[in-house]
């Protein structure tokens, strides 16, 4: 493994850090929700939730995992990296571009609009091997989403890292 990565590997990996979504708004899940074309009127109508055994509306199950931090409109186009992700995505190594590797995603209990949220986020691995087509590194991450008095949803990705020339 490249000495800069093993470093920022030896620095990461098992280390949990927290961050915090703040309360989830029902704007921001419901803005959600159309975009993936989930219109469920659980998402959209307190009434209809209540009488489907939940405290209030709920947002949709995934939505979350798609948050590092505050709901936002995420960074200005321009503080994007070449490889479209938020410079905080991926390691604070030059050289290197990435994209998804695939997420599993395990609910449990419902996340309510009103609801402040936090994250854990460890990694858990990296590894560098050889790909087809050069050097490849996976890093592996967990993320525990929960409110003050319950674990909602865990999601386990990988990140997917290609050195490229300098």
């Amino acid at each position: 493994m490249r000495a800069e990565l093993q470093r920022w590997a030896d620095e990461v990996i098992g280390k949990s850090e927290r961050f915090d979504l703040g309360v989830i708004d029902p704007l921001w899940t419901q803005r959600y929700a159309v975009a993936v074309d989930d219109l469920n009127p659980l998402y959209f109508d307190s009434d209809h939730a209540q009488r489907h055994s939940h405290k209030g509306m709920i947002a949709p199950p995934n939505y979350v995992a798609t948050l590092r931090g505050p709901q936002s409109g995420g960074p200005p186009d321009g503080e994007l990296l070449e490889d479209g992700l938020a410079p905080t995505a991926r390691p604070p190594i030059p050289g290197l571009m990435a994209m998804g590797g695939g997420q599993s995603l395990e609910f449990h209990a419902p996340i309510y609009c009103g609801e402040a949220v936090f994250g854990m986020r460890t990694i858990v691995d990296v590894e560098e091997k050889q790909g087809r087509s050069g050097l490849l590194v996976t890093i592996t991450e967990e993320i525990r989403y929960s409110s003050a008095d319950e674990q909602k949803l865990t999601l386990r990705q990988t990140l997917l890292c290609k050195w490229i020339e300098e």
